[in-house]
């Protein structure tokens, strides 16, 4: 049952005047996830850079720079996983099926085209090389058996359906040894 949720007002026109690579503000109901979402093209420009493009060790959430856009039926978002808690480290409270449960799996997508709201559908850990990390795909079967491989690999059952059509998008951090990567399915 989906939440409702108070929207955020993000002034993309305010936001973009000072940084263009600023495509989106991802903001999540029940953990403390609110930033702004860049994007260079690359997967290095903003891992110690803030949304200003200051350097800084939390760095920003961004775009896998081989999505083109939010547009795409998989796009990846990456976060750090902060010991301070902030950027992507809320993420890890997903591993436990109980926060899932009490808390769902809610969050927003602001873009200056417009809102989306995403549910958690698989959380896991994996390899950085894991074959979850491909995008560009068009529907397809072969889209498909990448749906059934994101929701099969989940560590728990979320009761939250993917269809064929949807639009997913993965955020993934490191895990606390930094050895594999916390993936959230929505």
């Amino acid at each position: 049952e989906q939440q409702t949720t108070n929207l955020l007002h993000v002034d993309f026109t305010d936001l973009q005047s000072k940084n263009s690579d600023i495509i989106g503000w991802l903001a999540f109901d029940s953990v403390d996830i609110s930033y702004p979402v860049l994007y260079s093209g690359d997967n290095s420009y903003y891992l110690r850079r803030l949304w200003d493009k200051s350097y800084n060790q939390a760095g920003s959430l961004f775009l896998e720079g081989n999505n083109k856009s939010f547009d795409e039926l998989h796009t990846i978002v990456y976060g750090h996983n902060m010991k301070n808690g902030s950027m992507f480290a809320p993420l890890k409270e997903y591993l436990n099926q109980d926060f899932f449960e009490e808390n769902g799996g809610w969050f927003t997508l602001y873009t200056p085209e417009g809102i989306w709201r995403y549910q958690i559908f698989s959380v896991y850990q994996a390899a950085a090389d894991d074959e979850l990390y491909t995008v560009g795909f068009v529907e397809s079967e072969e889209y498909n058996a990448f749906l059934k491989m994101l929701y099969e690999n989940s560590l728990y059952e979320t009761g939250v359906t993917v269809y064929s059509d949807d639009h997913v998008m993965t955020l993934s951090t490191c895990t606390d040894d930094g050895k594999n990567r916390i993936v959230v399915h929505a």
